[in-house]
């Protein structure tokens, strides 16, 4: 098997970060977004299930590749936007191709089994029957592809291979004779000579089988033995081997030997054809290139129309998106939805704007079921559309396309690496902190709600600190710690934002409109929540009383302690200021000017 394997030599070197060309998702990242499977393990729900349409299975299986690691060059993303857009208008092209498409097998893997030579005879004649379809679709494909005004489409098919050729060349090579593959004369002269030596024998064996028929009569003749009517005398030499009331069979000194010929040709044949079948699969595996060259092609096209269905089917409004080339990534959609939300007549749209006019972070603040998550989801969910080539679910899309999207969201525990909740966050943390940059998109969900209030509100604002002055990236911040809204309103590179609600406070209810808007939440509403989550009225009282008291003495606390009327982030930046000022320009970061920039900012904000 792993002979097989390695010898076909079709490997890819998956290495996006190096080659710059696709948006990256690690595996967090697409558990988090529900790229692929949802949080309960099944397809309902995700991206894949709303955007693949593909008819082949190998069209399938390259979708999901699509899917995982989108474009990131605007010129590649910018093609296959063009051949999305004509295939959306012709529907005599995605007609034309799914009748193609239809029944035609899992030709990628088949592929491979006929390299390892364990391809069954149906299988193969299905190969070659597909492959003849597909040759031939590639011609009617073309002729319509003409008309297109974009070059995407029709120089995909100007590069599909003419396999005629190939195909002739193999189907020359055989014959069916009762629905098994056998060797024309003259395609292996092995089993030229074990056929002729079958003829040779079984022609001895008639001959003598005949000259019993002329002289007893009544006669019937068996390629193994002579049968006899009981009532006929036979010559006293010939050896009896069994019977019927009616019949009795016999076997002669002259026949045993010549059966034995008989069988021992058929059998050499038998082999000799089977040898054959094994040189026709070899036959058939020289042009593998070609083969797997016009399945890639047909699983693009397949990919494309999947794309250009999906798109065509989002409900309004829906855009393409424009990209713009900048040094930085920033997006910027209007009246945004969740793609696999849209359908639903109340789900309420939201602008979303991060880097470019307005600063690369947004605080996002708000009680739980304000829709937090599902305003960072539907903004990751729709970059990843956009450069994937789809259309968005969007009136506007504009965006400097990003490098990669990092995510931390949700919590688990991971008892099998003796890794708690709160160790998990953090370690995911940590690699957003380490890989992130001026082009990623990051989201934090919730960080620091694994360990006590005052060490969770500390690392919360460290890390939106590190992200929001070193790191760079887009991001949303979406917190219950209402505190770091006062500790960040002077960072020039921090938005802060929250989830519309109303309150009664009276009826302890909240009615979350879902509007993402300017400023910080009052509050989290936790008590509101318990109370409509039917927690008893005793507890939640308490609970209220117990929180206004708490909230009381971590002001008073936080007064009490602070030296100064800058807050500590504050004082952060002037002495990193200061060190940079005194440090070799060797050891600054690569980003050390955007760095100075931004906190230079920061201190005119200090001074007005």
């Amino acid at each position: 098997m792993a002979n097989d394997l390695m010898s076909q030599r079709s490997f890819n070197v998956y290495d996006p970060i190096r080659k710059g060309e696709n948006l990256v998702l690690d595996g967090q990242t697409l558990s988090h977004l529900e790229i692929l499977v949802n949080n309960e393990g099944g397809e309902e729900g995700t991206l894949l299930e709303l955007l693949q349409r593909c008819t082949t299975p190998f069209g399938k299986r390259l979708f999901r590749i699509w899917l995982t690691v989108p474009l990131q060059k605007i010129d590649a993303i910018t093609a296959r936007q063009d051949a999305v857009a004509e295939l959306m208008t012709d529907p005599e092209f995605s007609g034309r191709f799914n009748r193609i498409a239809k029944d035609v097998p899992d030709l990628e893997r088949l592929i491979s089994r006929i390299h390892a030579g364990r391809c069954k005879q149906g299988d193969f004649l299905k190969v070659l029957n597909a492959f003849k379809k597909v040759n031939s679709g590639f011609g009617q494909l073309s002729s319509i592809a003409k008309s297109f005004s974009s070059s995407s489409g029709s120089s995909l098919l100007r590069g599909a291979p003419d396999m005629t050729a190939n195909l002739d060349h193999i189907q020359s090579m055989f014959e069916l004779v009762d629905n098994d593959i056998l060797p024309t004369p003259g395609a292996s002269e092995e089993c030229d000579e074990a056929a002729a030596a079958v003829e040779q024998a079984e022609s001895e064996l008639e001959d003598v089988l005949e000259e019993y028929k002329t002289q007893l009569k009544y006669v019937g003749i068996d390629i193994y033995v002579i049968q006899v009517p009981v009532k006929v005398k036979v010559p006293a030499n010939w050896t009896k081997t069994g019977g019927t009331k009616a019949q009795n069979k016999y076997v002669t000194g002259k026949t045993q030997p010549l059966i034995r010929q008989v069988q021992e040709a058929r059998e050499t044949r038998k082999i000799a054809f089977q040898g054959f079948y094994a040189q026709l699969l070899q036959e058939f595996d020289k042009d593998r290139d070609v083969w797997l060259k016009a399945v890639r092609i047909f699983a693009e096209l397949d990919c494309l129309l999947s794309l250009a269905k999906s798109s065509a089917d989002l409900d309004e409004p829906k855009c393409r998106p424009v990209l713009v080339e900048s040094d930085e990534a920033f997006i910027d959609f209007k009246d945004l939805r969740h793609p696999a939300l849209c359908l639903r007549s109340d789900f309420i749209s939201n602008d979303v704007q991060l880097g470019n006019a307005v600063p690369r972070q947004t605080l996002l603040t708000g009680p739980n079921t304000a829709g937090k998550s599902t305003l960072c989801r539907m903004t990751s969910v729709a970059v990843i559309m956009a450069q994937l080539g789809a259309w968005v679910p969007a009136s506007e899309a504009t965006i400097a396309p990003i490098d990669k999207i990092q995510t931390r969201m949700g919590a688990y525990d991971n008892m099998f690496s003796n890794s708690s909740t709160f160790k998990v966050e953090l370690d995911e943390c940590a690699k957003i902190l380490r890989d992130g940059g001026p082009k990623s998109l990051v989201i934090l969900d919730e960080l620091g709600r694994g360990t006590s209030t005052y060490d969770g509100m500390a690392i919360a604002e460290a890390v939106l600190h590190h992200l929001s002055t070193v790191t760079l990236p887009l991001g949303f911040f979406a917190t219950h710690y209402g505190a770091l809204t006062d500790d960040f309103k002077y960072h020039p590179n921090v938005r802060c934002m929250h989830m519309q609600t109303q309150v009664d406070d009276e009826k302890r209810e909240v009615i979350c409109l879902y509007k993402l808007i300017e400023g910080r939440a009052e509050s989290s509403y936790g008590t509101h929540v318990a109370h409509l989550a039917g927690v008893p009225d005793s507890v939640v009282a308490r609970a209220e009383q117990v929180s206004s008291e708490f909230f009381a003495d971590f002001k008073q606390k936080m007064a009490s302690r602070r030296k100064s009327n800058l807050p500590v982030l504050a004082q952060a930046d002037f002495n990193w200021l200061i060190k940079a000022a005194t440090a070799p320009r060797s050891e600054l970061g690569s980003t050390f000017l955007q760095q100075l920039a931004l906190i230079k900012r920061a201190v005119d904000t200090y001074e007005h």
